[in-house]
């Protein structure tokens, strides 16, 4: 909603808040392909959801930067939510962004495109957070570190080729990136340490 004023769209609580998000994020990345509550009363920013918002109000700040797909790259309420929020560099170059955001996950780049991190610095990767309309059980099948078993996990609408990227991304462990999907007040991660099959 480009009419909500931005400059009052935060955290009430900013310490409390963020703490509970970023709570929120390390659980669904130690809980892979798990959906868990995301805590967010924010406001949509253009088409960055609220949960997407929150994330970026926790995770960005001066020094990290942070890349936004074309439909959110657009937005000039969100451009100036960011700066006045957080401050973070909007970078067009994906391999220097510590985050990158999408609308949907239809938007998804080649994961390659993004920052790999380096073997003595892995977490100098992208984290990818990509909205979805719906978190389902239909599409993949995950194995890996924080599954006792494998599991089925999918999101809405499903990304082309998603198997085939993951596959790709995984295959370069510990390089590769991480991926955060945001439904609602929901979030679910993927880490780079996932396998992946197609059911």
């Amino acid at each position: 909603m480009e009419g909500v004023d931005q400059l009052s769209n935060s955290f009430l609580k900013p310490v409390g808040d963020s703490h509970e998000v970023f709570r929120a994020a390390m659980n669904a990345l130690a809980y892979p392909a798990q959906p868990r509550v995301l805590p967010s009363d924010l406001s949509p920013c253009g088409p960055m959801a609220p949960g997407s918002l929150a994330l970026l109000l926790t995770l960005a700040d001066h020094d990290t930067p942070v890349w936004l797909a074309s439909s959110l790259a657009t937005s000039e309420s969100l451009r100036k939510f960011i700066a006045f929020h957080c401050g973070a560099p909007v970078v067009d170059d994906p391999t220097l962004a510590a985050f990158a955001f999408f609308s949907s996950p239809l938007e998804l780049a080649p994961l390659a495109r993004f920052a790999q991190g380096d073997p003595d610095y892995p977490d100098r990767s992208t984290t990818l957070i990509v909205q979805v309309e719906a978190f389902d059980d239909c599409a993949w099948r995950f194995s890996g570190p924080g599954l006792s078993s494998p599991r089925s996990f999918g999101v809405s609408p499903a990304p082309k080729g998603f198997a085939d990227m993951w596959t790709a991304n995984h295959a370069g462990f510990p390089l590769g990136v991480d991926l955060l999907f945001v439904c609602g007040k929901e979030i679910a991660a993927l880490p780079r340490s996932l396998r992946i099959s197609e059911i």
